[in-house]
């Protein structure tokens, strides 16, 4: 078998590791989607509010996940687990809109940093500020990179399992950017909050799923 092929096998197995706690989000999701194109406005706005339910369950969920991952490093004094914790402290301000308390917009995006619009010193500062998560996640990808890719790695059952979230939380993170932009079927800006709040559970299931057996120093 080629290098190409032994990789593509490899992610098909990686993808049949999915637990039923996964299809089954992914079918709420699917379920979601298609309930969404008939509901009224008022309630799609009320869905997708800023405060609204869907929301409030991300941040709830990022924020377990986040309380499960630095428990795990203070059992396990992994350096992953505290990397992870750090992304997920992180990602649960950013869901909380924590940011635009100090700044005109989200700093997690490049428009921030390639517009005008705010100063330089403020730009630095926000530099500093997301550096340690910017450490902790290029740490996770370089460690991610090496098992995830090498087609030659073999994975215990529950590793394979968790390879498997891993991989349907990448989609489910690029579906979240993809459908806030797309205008198919009254999709724009209908199921971006759903979408991230299927993201959030699944970073949950997964930490809940690895917690401090799988991830060594």
């Amino acid at each position: 078998m080629t290098k190409a092929g032994g990789r593509l096998q490899h992610v098909c197995s990686t993808v049949l590791a999915t637990p039923p706690s996964y299809w089954l989000s992914l079918g709420l999701l699917v379920v979601g989607v298609v309930w969404f194109q008939f509901l009224p406005s008022e309630l799609v706005k009320f869905f997708n509010a800023e405060v609204g339910p869907f929301e409030q369950f991300s941040v709830a969920f990022l924020a377990a996940a986040a309380l499960l991952a630095l428990a795990s490093w203070w059992h396990s004094r992994s350096t992953s687990w505290l990397a992870g914790g750090v992304v997920l402290i992180y990602a649960t301000l950013r869901e909380f809109d924590f940011q635009k308390m100090f700044t005109h917009r989200s700093v997690m995006s490049l428009g921030y940093f390639t517009r005008p619009k705010a100063p330089l010193p403020e730009k630095l500062l926000v530099i500093l500020a997301i550096a340690p998560c910017l450490i902790a996640i290029a740490y996770l990808l370089r460690r991610a990179w090496a098992s995830f890719c090498d087609s030659s790695f073999k994975l215990p059952g529950r590793a394979e399992v968790a390879h498997a979230m891993s991989f349907w939380i990448v989609v489910l993170f690029g579906l979240s950017h993809f459908s806030d932009r797309t205008t198919w079927f009254r999709l724009q800006g209908n199921v971006e909050a759903l979408v991230e709040a299927i993201l959030a559970l699944a970073v949950l299931l997964l930490v809940v799923e690895i917690k401090p057996r799988l991830i060594g120093d």
